[in-house]
């Protein structure tokens, strides 16, 4: 596949598989991860930049349809809610999506909207912390009712690239089994 946009830039195509979709900010956070995650899947890198622009989000779908009907979506940090929105906003576009440490959710409309998600979602965060205060992480966990919230252990918001092989685990767990993905109730962390 080659795609050839203004707004977004693919980066790479590879492994075979279901198509999985990931969404960077020109950061090459996850790199050892989704390295991992090319085994099993036919993982296509995009650098859409700071933000989905609605040129950008045109762009996304139009390549999203050119993998399949329906993709698998990561996305790290700052980009996390703008793949919650265009979810929101184009319900058939995902089936399973991953967030890795996305930050707080500051728009109330959007928390409220989250109701209406209808692809799962997987939330990973890091033991240590990070930037997203404890309670704003559960935010995520209660406004999405087809919702997953993971702890990699001894990590902060750095874990794709601290423990790469937990969160590829993560990853290929969720996004083989979406709906029926279970953390034990023993615990919520990851290779503790």
């Amino acid at each position: 596949m080659n795609i050839q946009h203004k707004h977004i830039r693919m980066i790479e195509d590879a492994g075979q598989g279901a198509p999985v979709a990931f969404l960077r900010s020109s950061e090459p956070a996850a790199a050892k991860a989704i390295e991992i995650l090319k085994k099993d899947f036919r993982v296509v890198t995009f650098d859409v930049g700071a933000a989905i622009s609605p040129e950008g989000e045109a762009e996304l779908l139009g390549a999203f349809a050119r993998l399949g009907t329906s993709v698998g979506i990561i996305s790290t940090g700052a980009l996390a809610q703008q793949v919650l929105k265009l979810a929101l906003q184009h319900p058939d576009v995902a089936n399973a999506i991953v967030l890795i440490a996305p930050p707080a959710i500051a728009d109330q409309k959007l928390a409220a909207e989250l109701a209406g998600l209808k692809p799962p979602v997987l939330t990973l965060f890091g033991s240590k912390g990070g930037a997203t205060a404890p309670e704003a992480r559960r935010v995520y966990r209660q406004a999405i009712p087809k919702s997953h919230l993971m702890f990699v252990y001894d990590t902060d918001d750095g874990l794709a690239e601290q423990r790469p092989e937990a969160v590829a685990a993560a990853l290929r767990d969720f996004m083989t089994v979406r709906e029926g993905f279970l953390v034990t109730t023993r615990s919520a962390k990851l290779y503790p």
